[in-house]
């Protein structure tokens, strides 16, 4: 595989100086008060899946139903968090297992996995508007169980397995301009099953080596470095990974050595690289993706048993943030009374907020009281640009929460 060095060195840098500055910008908290709660379930039981959110919503394709055929599949679904609904998509072209998928721009990017025992190196290209699949091309080699992570038009694959159950030391890294590859230095533990992610920076955490593993790397000054003050608590692969804020990098279940399938959930400062307890999932889980997806968590089936023949369940659960939103509050403990100026009102795309200070957290409500959005706002003091799509016609009602801890709340129209 030729490389141009200076194109890739100075690609590289400017990893590294965007990681830097997403680390220095970062100062979130950590909430205390966070319970996992149920949702709809899938449409089909599904461990080793890959999923990716887009436009409020998140889609999920393939997976393995682990029945005594061990049969791979095709399906794919999108889950509709404002209606807490599962629909069926268009089907893969090809089953699917342990493929790796991002988003970018207006598409959904799947690589790799494996189809019915056999290798796949193909790249897919899924536009949801149109509902329909494109092969636009292959990877070098056939790889299944990556991590794969985004920046802007790049996509970076580490670790994983390749044919003949080997272990590849070196990441893949996809123009998705030019759709050219090129790789990236190699790891210091090989993996599959790891958790990859980004704040600006690549983290590898934990995977499978004959075992599950407690390292962390991350991507620094060119080369995979790497930590060893910010090891896992106890080793773990197959789990899944997030960064819920810059700084806050969130991993739950997995498979240990300790307990087989785990239900814990833990989160890493990465800056002062000391771990913490979060609630435990409802549903002890294997081989999931774990969604972030307007400022909540969600765990998308899995693995559930070790049996040889185990079972992958359709169960989806969210993590949300107990002190600062109603659990169905009766209608009339809804806010009705407008403390904030929005204008326009009715909202047509977005509101602007004319508050008296600045406010860091907006939730929103329907009118029975249900949570469709709550979200960081980033100490935004006059405009929020409400997202595309996530609120039909119908009236609503939002809380803002402002720097000082003080809330405010009010009510509003949405005409479409």
């Amino acid at each position: 595989m030729k490389q141009d060095k200076h194109r890739n060195s100075a690609f590289w840098r400017t990893v590294v100086v965007i990681g830097i500055l997403f680390a220095a910008a970062s100062n979130h908290p950590v909430y205390a008060e966070w319970e996992w709660r149920s949702l709809a379930s899938m449409s089909a039981e599904r461990s080793g899946h890959t999923a990716a959110a887009f436009s409020h919503k998140i889609y999920v394709f393939g997976g393995i139903r682990r029945n005594m055929r061990q049969e791979n599949l095709r399906s794919a679904e999108v889950y509709y968090p404002q209606y807490d609904r599962w629909e069926d998509i268009e089907p893969l072209p090809i089953a699917l297992y342990q493929a790796s998928a991002v988003s970018i721009g207006e598409f959904i990017y799947i690589f790799g996995g494996l189809c019915n025992e056999r290798m796949n190196n193909q790249i897919m290209r899924y536009e949801p508007s149109k509902n329909e699949y494109i092969i636009i091309g292959e990877m070098p080699v056939p790889r299944r169980a990556m991590g794969a992570v985004n920046f802007g038009r790049y996509v970076m694959l580490a670790g994983g397995l390749a044919q003949r159950m080997e272990y590849p030391r070196n990441g893949l890294l996809w123009d998705a301009r030019e759709n050219r590859w090129t790789e990236t230095p190699p790891l210091n533990q090989p993996s599959s099953g790891a958790g990859v992610v980004n704040n600006g920076i690549v983290w590898i955490v934990g995977g499978m080596y004959f075992g599950p593993l407690d390292r962390i790397e991350i991507f620094d000054e060119g080369r995979w470095r790497l930590l060893e003050r910010a090891r896992m608590p106890e080793p773990c692969g197959e789990m899944g990974a997030v960064f819920l804020n810059d700084s806050t990098l969130v991993i739950a279940g997995g498979t240990t050595l300790r307990v087989g399938i785990s239900n814990t959930v833990r989160y890493m400062n990465t800056r002062t690289l000391q771990w913490s307890n979060l609630p435990a999932m409802r549903q002890a889980r294997t081989s999931f993706p774990l969604v972030r997806l307007d400022s909540r968590l969600y765990a998308v089936g899995g693995g559930i048993s070790m049996q040889q023949m185990g079972e992958a369940t359709a169960e989806v659960e969210v993590l949300v943030q107990t002190d600062a939103v109603w659990d169905n509050p009766p209608s009339d403990k809804l806010p009705t009374d407008t403390k904030v100026v929005l204008y326009p009102n009715p909202v047509v795309g977005k509101a602007a907020f004319l508050l008296p200070g600045t406010a860091s957290q907006i939730t929103i409500f329907d009118a029975n009281g249900r949570v469709l959005l709550h979200e960081v706002v980033n100490s935004q003091n006059s405009l929020w640009n409400m997202p595309s799509g996530l609120l039909i016609n119908g009236n609503f009602y939002y809380i803002l929460t402002l720097n000082d801890g003080r809330w405010l709340n009010g009510r509003f129209t949405v005409l479409r």
